[in-house]
C-alpha cells in the first residue's frame, strides 16, 4: 500500500514537473513494484525521452525489458 502512495504522489508531481527525467524514472519503477506494467512502460518511455544519466538510461532501458 506505501508503494502505491509513493507511486501516486509521483504521479501528480509528474503533471507539474514534465520535463524531469529522473521523476519519470522514479514513477516508472514504482508502477514496476505496483504490478502495472502499461503505466510502468508508459512513464519510462517518457522518462527517457527526457534528460537522465547514464546510469538513469541503463536502469529505465534493464527495467523495461524486465516487464511483462
Amino acid at each position: 500500500q506505501d508503494h502505491r502512495y509513493a507511486a501516486d504522489m509521483l504521479q501528480e508531481a509528474a503533471r507539474s514537473l514534465t520535463s524531469d527525467g529522473e521523476l519519470f524514472l522514479l514513477l516508472g519503477q514504482a508502477r514496476a513494484q505496483n504490478q502495472q506494467p502499461a503505466e510502468a512502460r508508459q512513464a519510462l518511455n517518457r522518462a527517457l525521452t527526457l534528460p537522465l544519466t547514464a546510469a538513469q538510461k541503463q536502469q529505465a532501458e534493464a527495467l523495461l525489458r524486465q516487464l511483462p
